[in-house]
């Protein structure tokens, strides 16, 4: 049984009876807690990606783009790379993909 079809039996059967059992809300626990963990990555990752972009941001904003030209292309190349990853990455939550 994949973990949609567990999470959909799950609630047709609190529709019904109202009643969690203790191994449902060990799993939903569990679900919860990889979720949680997920977000945090992502947010790590953008809060990351963020600071390449201000440093790429700032040196075209104060003149240093000559000096630096490549390493700023370079930077943005690994930047958008990396995000093109992250966002593959997405449906992912401790290495299942629903």
């Amino acid at each position: 049984m994949t973990d949609a079809q567990r999470l959909e039996e799950i609630r047709e059967h609190l529709h019904h009876n109202r009643v969690l059992h203790e191994s449902d809300a060990q799993f939903l626990l569990s679900k919860l807690d990889a979720a949680n963990r997920m977000l945090a990555k992502k947010n790590m990752e953008i809060k990351r990606l963020r600071k390449e972009l201000e440093w790429i941001r700032d040196h075209v904003l104060w003149g240093n783009a000559d000096i630096t030209c490549i390493k700023v292309h370079d930077r943005a190349i690994l930047a958008l790379f990396e995000a093109s990853r992250t966002y593959a990455e997405d449906g992912e939550v401790d290495g299942e993909t629903e």
